[in-house]
């Protein structure tokens, strides 16, 4: 089975003052993510023995701000180099959405064209790693996707709405039959695979955004990550390379 985990970074909101909306995660075999899952417990409590059950929240690291508030800016940018060797070692596949919110009409298109591209991303992957089991003799799989569920309410309920019926339906351009039907929707202080889909949505969105305004070795470790990340996406063969990264509209 394939485990896909995603997050965002920004709001879908066209009034809220996020340049950008991003949704970015990653697939990875049942057989390796408790490897991955592991690695990150261990960098929290290399870094951070003294917070217990630390959420690697990207956007607090960077600024300083929740459980990272006055914690020293070196020990904050030793910990993102760890995650950024921890994503270089790992056997994920990324992929990821951008949405230019600046030339998209209204909150409504922002919200389900994002969703929609990010299904469709999902979908082509599996169906790119199951041609490869298939090509090896293998079986193919199935994947479920995680997704934070911190949102609350209309909200989470609007979210599990639009990807359970692309689960079920498809977009417009793709159906994957291979995913599980309904999306698991949990906290992600405890799903540390889900706080590293994090910290890929934040590396995206800040390399999105016009203005990068950051000490420099917070801009550098966010860089490298963002570079390690494309690394990590499958190289299609054919003459649409935004199967796995997609910024929607391209007008600027």
């Amino acid at each position: 089975m394939f485990l896909i985990y995603v997050d965002e970074s920004g709001t879908f909101e066209k009034a809220d003052i996020s340049e950008n909306f991003v949704l970015a995660g990653f697939i990875i075999s049942e057989h390796d993510w408790r490897k991955l899952d592991d690695s990150l417990k261990e960098a929290k409590v290399k870094h951070f023995p003294e917070l217990e059950n630390i959420e690697i929240h990207t956007a607090d690291i960077i600024h300083g701000k929740g459980e990272f508030q006055g914690k020293d800016i070196l020990k904050r940018i030793k910990l993102l180099e760890e995650i950024t060797n921890i994503i270089e070692q790992s056997e994920i596949k990324v992929f990821c959405v951008v949405m230019k919110k600046n030339n998209i009409f209204t909150s409504n298109i922002v919200f389900n064209m994002a969703y929609e591209l990010l299904y469709e991303r999902i979908a082509w992957n599996i169906s790119h790693l199951n041609k490869g089991l298939i090509d090896a003799g293998e079986p193919p799989q199935y994947a479920i996707i995680f997704m934070d569920g911190r949102e609350e309410g209309r909200m989470l309920r609007q979210i599990r709405n639009k990807v359970r019926n692309l689960i079920l339906k498809g977009s417009d351009y793709d159906h994957s039959k291979m995913i599980i039907e309904d999306p698991i929707f949990s906290n992600s202080k405890w799903r540390g695979n889900i706080q590293l889909a994090d910290t890929l949505a934040y590396a995206f969105n800040y390399e999105n955004k016009k203005k990068k305004n950051n000490h420099k070795g917070l801009h550098d470790t966010i860089d490298t990550i963002f570079k390690i990340a494309i690394k990590k996406m499958i190289k299609s063969n054919t003459d649409f390379p935004a199967y796995c990264y997609k910024i929607w509209p391209k007008k600027e």
